[in-house]
């Protein structure tokens, strides 16, 4: 893996990010717009966390790649903006953001269960499926 090529990624990521328009015209009917805000905050739930688990994981196991650390900590980073442009959405739509959800914790606690590698694993296939 090149460590150095995902921190310049990241690093490049922090640098071209505008926010969306957001006055573009948004769905008339309430209800689906209840919809989409629901199903959006729990995607909001999931960018929104501080990655101290991940980061205390790999401060342990990449002691001698400091570039995996930094992009790591970067890539959390992108999630967490990415939580913030969530919220915006959701709030725009007229949705309420969750705090907590039993789908959200039973996640977290499977890819945490097998480790470093195992949970970067698991948030790469849901940044797949997300996309």
């Amino acid at each position: 893996m090149n460590s150095l090529h995902w921190l310049r990624y990241f690093e490049n990521n922090a640098l071209n990010r505008p926010d969306p328009n957001w006055l573009l015209p948004q769905p008339d009917e309430w209800t689906l717009r209840r919809e989409i805000a629901r199903s959006l905050s729990h995607f909001q739930l999931g960018e929104s966390g501080d990655g101290s688990f991940l980061l205390a994981q790999a401060s342990k196991e990449c002691l001698e790649d400091r570039a995996y650390f930094q992009a790591l900590a970067l890539f959390i980073r992108e999630e967490q903006e990415h939580a913030r442009l969530l919220e915006k959405l959701v709030e725009r739509l007229g949705g309420r953001l969750i705090a907590r959800h039993w789908t959200h914790a039973l996640f977290r606690m499977a890819r945490q269960a097998l480790g470093l590698k195992f949970e970067i694993q698991v948030l790469l296939i849901a940044e797949i499926v997300g996309t």
